[in-house]
């Protein structure tokens, strides 16, 4: 048996991706050929193979690359990632053409597109076999040995939180991690906290201990010594404060030269880990996602949505003093905007920037798949020096 894991390419999006190697193609390859040593696993990264698609052209150079791909791999099995809203063109191509090439073939969707409306899989005539929502290591690895039966038409496979223990990584074994320049991976799964616009909310954290987490970054450091940077792709990084200052102390302490990236609240990260980041090459983003209470409120980001964004500029101009490079997401065009909170969001900007030598990067309306039906509009706005809708 041959199983392929497969990354679409993004179609249509106006900006740079972040680079380096997708993690969650290189978690499912690790979880399944641990498991099934027996089985040949192979892992597409579309990006990587053929680039991303932006025109006519490049969308026929994708299906002819792609077409090759596939029938070189001979896959019995295939997994799309279709990881979010911006990989779901990609994915039903991907599909289209593994099912003409193999029409008694295996296919499986998952990601948080495929978790937050499964239902865009499932339609008469679908290519796609199962639709995994959640977490999708052990799902997959239940498709693959037969555990779950196929059906005649696309079913729904509930994914299992699993604790990042029980991922074992194969760095040696992962092509994609050679000449890489930036390694993702997570520290942590789950977030307790209740943002409305995100799946990953009210799930619980799980985590490996602050001593695994550093071993595990070594290990790829040592591997990999090319890697410039460390991405920490957990949806909230280290909510415990316990944790979170053991984990950078010993972080610090390796003193490797790397840059590293995480993804934070304002109302968890605090001085304290600020001074120790400060120490390091940290870049910090702060999901404030809205500086309108009215639209905090909506989103469920906090339930003290004033008190959030005067503690988003405390630690602003803490991080400034300190000089660690730090940004924010915003969230426009969120169900229930109107342009009057727009204009406020704006204007809060507009005072920002008066004040602050600083620039922000990009600010978008969140993906369809994520507002579990509340459809909001394509536009994409960027804010930088000067304001341009």
């Amino acid at each position: 048996m041959k199983v392929g894991i497969i990354s679409p390419s993004v179609f249509y999006k106006d900006c740079e991706d972040e680079g380096g190697p997708a993690p969650h193609l290189f978690y499912l390859y690790s979880y399944l050929k641990y498991h099934n040593p027996h089985i040949e696993v192979d892992v597409l990264d579309l990006n990587y193979e053929i680039g991303t698609v932006t025109c006519q052209q490049e969308l026929e150079d994708f299906l002819r690359g792609t077409e090759a791909l596939l029938q070189r791999g001979g896959y019995d099995i295939l997994g799309i990632s279709c990881w979010s809203t911006l990989h779901f063109l990609g994915s039903m191509e991907v599909a289209r053409l593994y099912r003409r090439l193999n029409p008694e073939g295996i296919l499986v969707v998952g990601g948080y597109h495929a978790t937050a409306v499964p239902e865009d899989f499932d339609f008469p005539g679908s290519p796609v076999d199962y639709v995994v929502k959640g977490d999708g290591e052990v799902a997959f690895h239940r498709i693959v040995n037969g555990e779950i039966p196929r059906e005649t038409r696309c079913q729904v496979v509930q994914g299992v939180s699993l604790s990042l223990p029980e991922v074992p990584l194969l760095w040696e074994d992962y092509k994609y991690m050679r000449g890489a320049r930036d390694i993702k991976l997570w520290m942590s799964r789950g977030c307790p906290f209740a943002c409305s616009f995100c799946l990953d909310r009210l799930t619980k954290w799980r985590g490996l201990s602050p001593e695994q987490g550093v071993a595990e970054i070594e290990r790829a450091y040592r591997l990999y010594p090319q890697a410039e940077g460390i991405w920490f792709m957990d949806p909230l990084f280290a909510i415990a404060r316990p944790w979170r200052e053991t984990f950078l102390t010993l972080l610090r302490e390796r003193d490797l030269p790397v840059r590293f990236w995480i993804e934070t609240r304002v109302d968890v990260i605090d001085e304290a880990a600020i001074d120790l980041m400060a120490d390091m090459n940290f870049t910090v983003a702060m999901g404030i996602e809205a500086v309108v209470p009215r639209i905090l409120a909506l989103m469920k980001k906090t339930t003290t949505p004033e008190r959030y964004i005067e503690r988003f500029l405390e630690l602003d101009t803490y991080m400034n003093e300190r000089k660690v490079p730090h940004l924010v997401n915003q969230i426009l065009n969120y169900p229930g905007e109107t342009t009057g909170t727009i204009d406020e969001a704006f204007a809060f900007w507009r005072r920002y920037f008066d004040s602050h030598d600083a620039r922000y990067t990009l600010i978008t309306p969140p993906p369809v798949s994520v507002l579990s039906g509340q459809r909001t509009g394509p536009e994409l706005v960027t804010l930088r020096r000067g304001v341009r809708l």
